[in-house]
């Protein structure tokens, strides 16, 4: 009921006295499935010996990691079904029959991640996939009973336990639709000790395929100089609404899905090009098949600390005498009067700036989806590519709109398939001009990093270079997008090409770095 704030006091007052008699006339009391008199539950390692990361932390899975557990009611007893789960993490399944682990359990005692205790302890083998960090495993009582569907009480139709709420997806009481009971759990809950997982590296987040298993999680990525099941971050892009930055470390396993995206709404103040970054975090997102750490947070890691030769001379942190204390952030010598406290423009030496080579985009690379997955957010260039020769505009009425049926939808398609076609709406809206790559077509935005180079001025010219960062927008034809960094990325015939540890770098700055954190 809405009451108006201009109702006077006494009527509210009468109001709020005789509301929980008229609401409770016909009201229910909930009613749990019956646990006896157990509180809680106890989980702790079948074997003391097992390793839970606490001497080295484990290394995060996606195919997952068994662990031995023991989960035993607390404070009494307890007979009835409870829900196993991970935080952070999955609970993938059960098995049975430790220390071996190698039976499924009867779907008597599990299914899925639920486990049926009766009475006392019981001891079984939980694989958990995705776990990073501080992790625990979890038990709950969620009033789980289960029964074939087809008889079950969450699936028949009926108020079973007469809260006005029937079957699962209304009863909050069901679990499932195999629920054979509508009342809900106890809640009584066990949490185990700390599993210590490392945190996850890019290629974790990346998950080796088209979109993210840590989407929606909050996650920290590190790096440390001496371990190198962290990885090493280097920043090779920063751009006005955030930073891309790869995992350079060559020990790293694998092959691509070694770069990401932090999206940061602004630009990132303070932060440049070839700052290696100690950590990062944020919440992971997808955004048109693109991932991204929405909401970053970033530390710039101390070139006198990162156990790199940053400057060349053979010294190494605070064995180069530049180096003035772990936290300098610079190894090169600095300006004649200047204090190593004061942030000034100091010349960029050589190896101090980390960023990868560029990859190449070749027309039957950009034709492999899979390998172009794998380079989302690297650094990649075209050599002698051309600008489309045709600028072809298909909002025939021009409704501002192009429609995706009929003339404007077959001229647009037309568009598509073509390596030398740029529809000029899309042009017009997003920046967007496609760049044929020797056959291969990939679309190429300049607008915002470069605004004096018009390529419908230069339609059909070969570029001696264009080189950026890769995004993907899963819903246009091409679906790879090359951003190009600043001018130096686009390179015209006669033109010097500047090496990455030079292209759209600006100078090194001293002192205090500008980070979150």
């Amino acid at each position: 009921m809405k009451v108006s704030n201009k109702t006077g006091s006494g009527f509210i007052f009468f109001l709020i006295i005789s509301l929980p008699i008229i609401t409770c006339l016909n009201c229910q009391q909930k009613t749990f499935v019956s646990n006896e008199n157990a509180i809680s539950f106890k989980i702790t390692k079948f074997d003391p010996s097992d390793d839970w990361g606490e001497t080295v932390p484990l290394q995060v899975s996606t195919e997952g990691v068994v662990f031995r557990v023991t989960i035993e009611p607390e404070g009494g007893t307890f007979s009835g079904w409870v829900e196993l789960n991970s935080r952070p993490g999955r609970a993938d399944d059960i098995f049975c029959n430790p220390p071996v682990c190698d039976e499924k359990c009867n779907q008597d005692i599990a299914i899925g991640k639920n486990l049926k205790i009766t009475g006392g302890p019981v001891s079984i083998c939980a694989k958990i996939s995705l776990a990073y960090s501080k992790t625990n495993l979890i038990v709950r009582d969620i009033g789980y009973e289960p029964s074939a569907p087809l008889n079950s009480a969450c699936k028949d139709g009926i108020d079973n336990d007469g809260d006005g709420l029937i079957d699962f997806g209304s009863d909050s009481g069901c679990a499932f639709s195999n629920d054979n009971t509508e009342e809900g759990g106890s809640g009584i809950t066990g949490i185990s000790p700390d599993i210590h997982f490392a945190n996850p590296r890019v290629e974790n987040i990346q998950g080796y395929a088209s979109s993210s298993p840590f989407e929606r999680e909050s996650v920290t990525i590190n790096y440390s100089p001496l371990d190198h099941s962290t990885g090493r971050l280097v920043v090779t892009r920063v751009s006005s609404e955030g930073f891309y930055f790869t995992d350079i470390d060559p020990m790293r396993p694998g092959a691509g899905y070694n770069s990401l995206y932090a999206y940061n709404f602004n630009t990132p103040w303070g932060l440049r090009e070839c700052d290696v970054l100690q950590m990062v975090d944020g919440i992971v997102g997808e955004f048109l098949g693109f991932t991204e750490l929405n909401y970053p947070g970033w530390r710039i890691l101390p070139a006198c600390s990162d156990a790199f030769d940053n400057d060349g001379d053979t010294l190494v942190d605070m064995s180069d005498p530049d180096c003035t204390s772990p936290d300098d952030y610079s190894e090169s010598p600095l300006p004649d009067g200047m204090d190593s406290s004061e942030r000034v423009p100091v010349p960029n030496s050589p190896g101090e700036c980390p960023i990868p080579e560029a990859i190449e985009l070749t027309a039957q690379l950009l034709e492999d989806a899979p390998r172009m997955e794998s380079l989302e957010s690297s650094l990649v260039q075209v050599s002698y590519g051309k600008i489309s020769s045709n600028f072809t505009l298909c909002d025939l009425n021009g409704d501002g709109v192009v429609e995706y049926s009929g003339d404007e939808g077959t001229c647009k398609n037309n568009c598509d398939a073509n390596p030398d076609c740029t529809e000029l709406s899309q042009y017009w809206q997003y920046g967007q001009w496609k760049l044929n790559a020797q056959g291969g077509q990939i679309f190429v935005i300049s607008r915002d990093s470069y605004p004096d180079f018009d390529p419908m001025r230069r339609k059909g010219e070969t570029l001696k270079l264009v080189r950026g960062t890769l995004k993907q927008i899963e819903f246009i034809n091409p679906p790879w997008i090359m951003e190009i960094r600043c001018k130096d990325d686009l390179v015209i015939e006669g033109e010097e090409i500047l090496p990455v540890t030079r292209a759209c770098v600006p100078p090194k700055p001293r002192g205090e770095p500008y980070d979150t954190y």
